[in-house]
């Protein structure tokens, strides 16, 4: 067993990989005052698709607040709203950063051990699930790190116990790398801009010691990283070919306001372009990389450069 320990918020974090879930890729048990958590994650040995199939499954054990489900059956249940949100977190701030064209299917399974009722164990799930991707072959090289921090009384309380969010008029939850913030998902009042720029700032320096410490783990207990199976490179003469055809026409599409218009739209150009240029089979994959990165470089010009939303 290899663990990693450090003081953040006035509690101890401790991450440790080696003891348990030993047939998956990865694993991690984090513990966070006494909430715990273990993250395992596995790759698929063959290729499953044109896109990344990444899959999280985040479970809240009933045993792990002593409990024992209720009914017939004393099985545990479909995933409560709550469980679900936790997986889209965990999701959102890993998925960008697998390598460009990465197609194997990864499975992050996170199951609640414990639970103190102090500790939440939502961030336990990412900080886990990061580090057990650190420590594995996948191949993902960039530790994430996550903390909450609420707002009480116009002062900030970084990773507040449960009940402390209850006295919140607003919780951020803050995912971030070295380079920059990945996620943000908060909730709370009305507040000014320049309140939740203070409130990512309040956790930057959370989310570097918290990094420090999955590099650390890397260093001690990660394997070595495989290729995996990527998707081949666009061919710059396709992409540009494509763009020539689709850009102009999706100029105009984006000047439509009505969001189900402006979809039917892209639908319709997207089909003509494709049949127009005889895209085949085999390149029907490079042709909707192609056509949906034109269609996000649109949308970012519209919102950085000329400063307006879609709708107007």
């Amino acid at each position: 067993m290899i663990k990693v320990e450090s003081q953040v918020a006035g509690r101890k974090l401790t991450i440790e990989t080696g003891s348990w879930a030993k047939q998956a890729n990865g694993s991690c048990k984090v513990t966070y005052g006494d909430t715990v958590v273990l993250c395992a994650v596995t790759m698929g040995s063959a290729k499953s698709g044109d896109f990344m199939p990444l899959t999280v499954d985040y479970k809240e054990m009933a045993y792990a607040a002593g409990k024992i489900p209720g009914g017939f059956f004393k099985r545990e249940g479909r995933p409560r709203d709550s469980e679900v949100l936790t997986s889209r977190i965990v999701d959102r701030s890993l998925r960008p950063l697998f390598p460009k064209g990465f197609i194997q299917e990864v499975l992050v399974s996170v199951r609640v051990l414990s639970h103190d009722m102090e500790n939440k164990s939502d961030m336990l799930a990412l900080i886990g699930s990061s580090a057990a991707l650190l420590v594995s072959d996948i191949p993902f090289a960039t530790p994430v790190a996550v903390c909450r921090v609420g707002l009480k009384d116009d002062a900030f309380i970084v990773n507040p116990t449960i009940s402390e969010i209850t006295e919140c008029s607003m919780e951020l939850i803050v995912a971030g790398t070295k380079t920059g913030i990945t996620m943000i998902e908060g909730g709370g009042n009305e507040i000014m801009e320049d309140k939740v720029e203070s409130a990512v700032a309040q956790a930057k320096p959370v989310l570097d010691g918290i990094i420090a410490m999955c590099e650390d783990l890397r260093s001690k207990a990660g394997k070595e990283k495989v290729e995996g199976i990527r998707r081949p490179e666009v061919a710059e003469d396709f992409k540009a070919k494509v763009t020539k055809e689709i850009e102009p026409k999706l100029l105009e599409a984006f000047k439509e306001k009505s969001h189900t218009k402006r979809g039917r739209s892209i639908s319709e150009i997207k089909a003509a372009a494709a049949g127009k240029l005889n895209i085949s089979d085999e390149d029907k994959g490079a042709y909707a990389e192609v056509f949906d990165g034109c269609i996000k470089d649109i949308f970012l010009k519209k919102i950085k450069v000329d400063k307006r939303r879609l709708d107007g």
